[in-house]
């Protein structure tokens, strides 16, 4: 094989593709941060101060050279008092998106022990939905979350699945991307709660203070962050 051709293998991969928009997202992130500092008349040592970082990292982040995180751009919303646009999901995504996300991973993590029901996916979405808020300080999705008898359940969700009772949800995995900016954290709450039965995430979720104080004012109360 020529060069030639290792180069146009390589451009073509998936791999290579991924590797594109990642970077693409991460120069448009540094430069809408750096607008934003030049709009509220900031410097980058008065930013770095407000978010509690050093100024080195301020620059590398408007250098293009990376830096960029999740928790750096957290900080940057809660030192500004601005919910930035991008990062949240180009045209928003659904909350059965998320949900078909949930159920591509666990058909990769549990293989042949694949048990995510209705009850089980409710709950891995509460969590994706806790370790979000309480990485970004908000609530990056806005989908509709109650307390019902058995825990923390997204109505729209629920309904969706019913149909399958107690049983595994059976139907066509579509390839959701998600926006490198939470794909992390969605993926370390997957990996982290995947293994746990429904019940089990029943009871962790229970132990929240959240869920008791929305619990205590009576069934099918919003869920409050």
């Amino acid at each position: 094989m020529s060069n030639v051709q290792k180069l146009q293998e390589i451009i073509s991969s998936p791999e290579f593709a991924s590797a594109i928009a990642k970077r693409t997202e991460e120069i448009e992130v540094a430069l809408k941060i750096k607008k934003h500092r030049l709009e509220l008349g900031l410097t980058q040592l008065q930013l770095a101060e407000k978010m509690g970082v050093t100024q080195t990292v301020i620059s590398r982040i408007e250098s293009l050279d990376g830096g960029i995180t999740t928790g750096t751009i957290a900080k940057f919303c809660k030192a500004t008092g601005l919910e930035l646009d991008f990062i949240k999901p180009a045209g928003s995504l659904s909350i059965f998106e998320i949900a078909n996300y949930i159920l591509g991973q666990g058909e990769k993590l549990l293989d042949d022990n694949f048990d995510i029901s209705n009850l089980k996916i409710n709950k891995l979405l509460f969590f994706i939905d806790k370790d979000l808020f309480e990485e970004l300080g908000f609530r990056y999705f806005h989908f509709n979350l109650q307390a019902w008898e058995h825990g923390p359940v997204y109505p729209d969700l629920y309904h969706r699945y019913k149909g399958f009772g107690r049983d595994s949800i059976k139907e066509s995995i579509l390839e959701i991307n998600l926006p490198e900016a939470i794909k992390k954290t969605v993926d370390k709450s997957i990996k982290t709660n995947i293994n746990l039965s429904a019940k089990e995430l029943e009871i962790k979720s229970h132990k929240l203070d959240i869920w008791i104080k929305a619990i205590a004012k009576g069934r099918n109360t919003n869920i409050e962050f």
